[in-house]
């Protein structure tokens, strides 16, 4: 009985963890979700998606999602009709990423261009961690 107990609460330790952040664009009445999965014994898996599904808990789509694997700060800005995504790396274009949303994706070119773009994520930008 012990045993399964102790089993038990380690299965609730190593649960993934889910965020995530919803993007709302007036104009177009629709929304975009930045969501985030962590998982492994350490946290030492990541995986980050842009999304049209809310759901909470999910599993990535890459056919359907722009998929991040591995650990990817996310700094973004909603500006009229179009997400723009600063991030260390691009993901693949998904081949049926349904939105009337633009999505931007742009590679920042060094830690000292990382630096400004997080002064400016208190401004204009915001942070997906």
């Amino acid at each position: 009985m012990k045993v399964e107990r102790e089993f038990a609460e380690w299965d609730e330790t190593f649960e993934p963890e889910y965020k995530i952040q919803r993007i709302y664009f007036p104009e177009k009445s629709t929304a975009l979700y930045l969501k985030r999965k962590t998982w492994g014994i350490t946290g030492n898996h990541q995986t980050t998606v842009i999304s049209t599904n809310k759901e909470f808990l999910f599993q990535p789509d890459t056919i359907s999602d722009y998929v991040y694997n591995g650990f990817s700060e996310i700094i973004y800005k909603a500006e009229n009709n179009k997400l723009i995504i600063y991030s260390h790396h691009k993901p693949e274009i998904p081949q049926k990423f349904e939105s009337e949303i633009e999505i931007e994706l742009r590679k920042y070119k060094n830690n000292s261009e990382w630096n400004i773009l997080k002064e400016e994520a208190n401004r204009s930008y915001k942070k997906f961690e």
